[in-house]
């Protein structure tokens, strides 16, 4: 049985066909900026590791000197200290380890630091480079319903064909 070619039959199946690519376009625009704000705070991340590192440094050189100027620390030497050592506690416990330490040399110690630096770098730029290609896939995608919305507007369906052509068809006749 033949469909009805009424205008307003197609014009609501446009309608519906519209607003289901309108909705997938606006969620696919929706994941791209998700992507683009994991990119900004993996590079946030990535800025404030290096500059904690280059503070770190500068506190490893500055310590020999103390050491040398002065046998006994002063009461603001104390609480920097404290402070430092209140905040590597923080650090160990927002990191998942345990704060117990074994003591160890400070070459052991620094190495352990910096492979573990190495590692949790070398695990944000994986993030970073799943989340670049997430936000490449889903501009891609969009790319393709925008080229698809655009060719399924330029061809006519064969219901419509036959209310174009159908006066030069025979009865009966289809044009596929």
């Amino acid at each position: 049985m033949a469909r009805p070619s009424s205008p307003s039959l197609h014009s609501a199946e446009n309608s519906e066909g519209d607003s289901n690519i309108v909705h997938l376009v606006d969620k696919l625009d929706s994941l791209a900026k998700f992507y683009q704000k994991q990119l900004d705070w993996v590079d946030r991340t990535a800025r404030v590791a290096v500059r904690v590192a280059e503070t770190d440094s500068d506190c490893d050189l500055s310590e020999p000197d103390k050491e040398n100027i002065t046998k006994s620390p002063t009461a603001a030497a104390v609480r920097r200290m404290r402070w430092r050592k209140q905040m590597r506690s923080l650090e160990t416990k927002l990191n998942g380890k345990t704060t117990k330490r074994r003591r160890n040399s400070v070459d052991v110690r620094s190495r352990r630091t910096a492979d573990e630096e190495m590692r949790s770098h070398h695990i944000l730029q994986m993030f970073g480079e799943m989340m670049g290609t997430r936000m490449e896939s889903c501009r891609r995608v969009q790319k393709l319903v925008a080229s698809k919305k655009a060719r399924t507007s330029l061809v006519l369906r064969p219901d419509e064909a036959r209310g174009w052509f159908g006066q030069y068809l025979a009865p009966g006749a289809s044009l596929c």
